[in-house]
């Protein structure tokens, strides 16, 4: 290949990928909202991703850790109980008091255990790239296709 022919290709790959990626990005923020709500909702964290009926890969959310913390049910008996075990400054403690109660499981007069759910971060995707490389030919159509919808 000459070098002409590298220019014009490497152009004409640039345009593509441009292209890619946009509708990319778009995607992947609709698929995240949509996937945010399914978990919000149900707890679905995971799609699979087909293509003429074979697996292609997976989108995940990306969640952070889910954990137990402590909601105030009762505020004067919560200050009574911070007062009592030594958890007042010119306020409650409220972070001394979750690392006691992370540390000895007692719960503080005017608490109740709650479970927290696990934050959201996001998405991942992982593609199964055997699986995509045995479809690329039947999938051109598609991806021409955004060239033609500007």
């Amino acid at each position: 290949m000459n070098l002409k022919q590298s220019v014009a290709r490497y152009t004409l790959q640039k345009r593509v990928l441009k292209l890619l990626k946009d509708e990319n990005d778009m995607l992947g923020n609709d698929i995240g909202s949509a996937m945010r709500e399914l978990y919000d909702m149900g707890g679905v964290a995971k799609v699979d991703a087909e293509h003429q009926g074979v697996k292609i890969g997976t989108v995940s959310a990306r969640l952070g850790k889910a954990k137990r913390d402590l909601k105030i049910k009762d505020l004067d008996s919560y200050r009574a109980w911070c007062e009592a075990n030594g958890y007042v400054l010119c306020k409650t403690d409220d972070q001394g008091v979750k690392r006691h109660f992370e540390a000895t499981g007692e719960v503080p007069d005017g608490c109740e255990v709650v479970d927290v759910k696990a934050e959201w971060l996001g998405i991942t995707c992982r593609p199964d790239r055997k699986a995509i490389d045995g479809l690329l030919p039947s999938m051109m159509p598609g991806l021409k296709g955004l060239i033609g919808d500007e």
